[in-house]
């Protein structure tokens, strides 16, 4: 007799057999849907400099790019995942507001055209220039100002419901969320602040008068500004002075020029050198018109002045990197008035 060789002598059904080679084929076809998806785009993140000291910002480089041809829509939000190397890993905060911390960054504008809801056919690139303290906005957070190494990564996102994404492990986003895009990781490094650094820090974390034990944009009105650079002026090869030395706020134009002349000759490399030179060129600009005012204008100096200005926009529209700085640097030249303009002015006033 014939006996079954299935386990209580049931024999089991085609249709049973079948399940596991259909749930086979789905997981698969899954898998290459998924896989197609992230190679229909890449997003690359680099950031410059990578080591940084903490208050300190760097510049977020993001390429976009098309693999297959086709249109990407890039979603209308960016989050920067942090995650140290020890800690918990966290969403970076956006700005001085608490208000909707996470909702307010988008991709900047680039080629005069915006990033939010961008539409990129082959590659598209945008930075998050870091010109000034608080520059990306997300160096507002204080999280990002502690000695440590840290992994950053982009998350371009629809929409943002903060309710839930402040419930959420930070490293779990992207896995079960439609839409949403995710670069490549970048690595930087908070140094250890020492010597005049460690001084001008320690200066700069009493400014939060208790609040914290790291320095943020989030505790810095116009007067603490204004103080710390001038202290900073005293170490005027730290980068911390190159970052503060805009907010010298003496009323005497040629005072200022003096301390943005005397931070570039320290910092040649600077990485808001371009900025440092546009500021002090216009700087020039109000020195100059300084000297012609007054009872007993000073013809020969407007003269010195506008034409160093004159010279340091010409120089930063043929190589500044950043557009702005150029568009601005040209409409600066642009409205400087001639010697034979100056004099004539002068004349035509006494």
């Amino acid at each position: 007799m014939y006996r079954s060789s299935t386990i209580s002598g049931h024999t089991p059904s085609l249709c049973n057999r079948g399940e596991p080679m259909r749930l086979k084929a789905v997981v698969i076809l899954l898998c290459i849907l998924a896989c197609s998806a992230i190679r229909a785009s890449e997003i690359a993140l680099t950031i410059s400099p990578s080591h940084v000291l903490p208050g300190l910002p760097t510049s977020l480089h993001v390429v976009i790019a098309s693999t297959d041809h086709r249109d990407i829509v890039v979603p209308n939000h960016a989050l920067l995942r942090v995650v140290p190397v020890s800690g918990e890993p966290f969403l970076a905060e956006w700005g001085s507001s608490q208000e909707h911390p996470l909702a307010h960054a988008t991709l900047p504008e680039t080629g005069g055209m915006h990033g939010l809801g961008a539409v990129i056919h082959g590659k598209r690139e945008f930075i998050f220039r870091a010109d000034d303290l608080g520059h990306p906005a997300w160096f507002a957070d204080p999280r990002l100002n502690t000695p440590g190494t840290y992994r950053l990564q982009l998350l371009l996102v629809k929409d943002v419901d903060e309710g839930s994404l402040s419930r959420a492990r930070a490293l779990d986003l992207g896995f079960d969320s439609p839409g949403m895009l995710m670069s490549t990781e970048a690595i930087l490094t908070v140094d250890q602040p020492r010597g005049d650094d460690a001084q001008l820090w320690k200066q700069l974390v009493s400014l939060t008068r208790g609040n914290s034990s790291v320095w943020s944009p989030r505790w810095w009105s116009p007067l603490d500004a204004h103080e710390f650079a001038k202290s900073a002026l005293r170490f005027p090869a730290s980068p911390y002075t190159a970052y503060a030395v805009p907010y010298f706020a003496s009323p005497n134009p040629e005072e200022r020029a003096s301390a943005l002349e005397k931070v570039l000759e320290a910092q040649p490399s600077t990485p808001i050198k371009d900025n440092l030179e546009l500021q002090l060129g216009e700087t020039e600009v109000s020195a100059a018109q300084n000297a012609l005012s007054g009872p007993r204008p000073t013809v020969k100096r407007a003269i010195e002045l506008y034409d160093r200005a004159r010279t340091r926009f010409e120089t930063l529209e043929r190589n500044a990197a950043d557009p702005d700085i150029k568009t601005r640097s040209q409409e600066d030249r642009e409205r400087l008035p001639t010697p034979d303009e100056i004099r004539h002015s002068a004349a035509s006033a006494h």
